[in-house]
């Protein structure tokens, strides 16, 4: 009997033992798992930290350039030739004109011919309020036209700059430029159309001025002045 006691005290201890050693397991695994997240927790924390200083100091940058680029637009509006350039306040104001720019230099390149048959003729009180012709005229004998001034009709005093006549023998190519060129100083051309007699005295001419009916018309894009057809019917 003596025996049977013995042996079942020392399985308890044994048990005993191995409970204890468990418990200790299970606490060492505890108290690593409290460990490793807390340094996971440290470490991503420090991860997020670093992103919100990547993300304050790209802010900062981009702020910085849009910063420049507001201060650059006037400079580049009185280049392309606008006559209120100091009212552009943002770069992207410019974008029109700016395309418009990129196309007509990309044209001019490609038809280097003499124009100097085709004469462009504006209305100086009007254009004036539109573009600075000091700019946009020496522009225009640049492509190879010749220019000539002419007074406006008083009764047209309202209205504003927004079409573009041409004769028969004008080439499509030309009228294009004269479009390109405008809309990069700031015009908004909403007519481009032949003269109604073509062919006749003016059809070696452009005509830049203000057709009244055209003033509610859409703004010609620089893809439609790009890919209209001028046709002379």
């Amino acid at each position: 009997m003596n025996s049977s006691y013995d042996e079942q005290l020392q399985a308890a201890k044994r048990a005993s033992r191995w409970n204890a050693a468990v418990s200790g397991m299970g606490g060492a695994i505890l108290l690593g798992s409290l460990v490793f997240s807390a340094v996971a927790i440290r470490t991503e924390k420090k991860e997020v930290e670093s992103l919100q200083s990547r993300a304050k100091a790209l802010k900062d940058s981009i702020a910085a350039r849009e910063s420049t680029l507001a201060r650059m637009a006037p400079v580049a509006a009185r280049g392309l030739g606008y006559v209120a350039w100091r009212s552009v306040e943002q770069a992207g104001e410019l974008r029109p004109s700016l395309d418009a720019r990129k196309a007509l230099d990309s044209l001019t390149r490609l038809n280097a011919v003499d124009r100097s048959r085709f004469t462009v003729h504006y209305f100086g009180a009007d254009l004036s309020t539109a573009v600075n012709t000091a700019i946009v005229e020496p522009e225009l004998k640049r492509l190879g036209f010749r220019v000539e001034r002419r007074m406006r009709d008083e009764g047209m005093a309202d209205v504003p700059t927004n079409c573009i006549w041409f004769g028969k023998n004008v080439q499509t190519t030309d009228v294009r430029l004269i479009a390109l060129l405008l809309t990069s100083a700031g015009v908004d051309i909403r007519c481009i159309r032949p003269f109604q007699n073509a062919a006749g005295p003016k059809a070696n001419s452009v005509e830049i001025g203000g057709r009244r009916s055209s003033v509610t018309e859409p703004i010609w894009s620089v893809d439609r002045i790009l890919t209209a057809t001028f046709d002379v019917r």
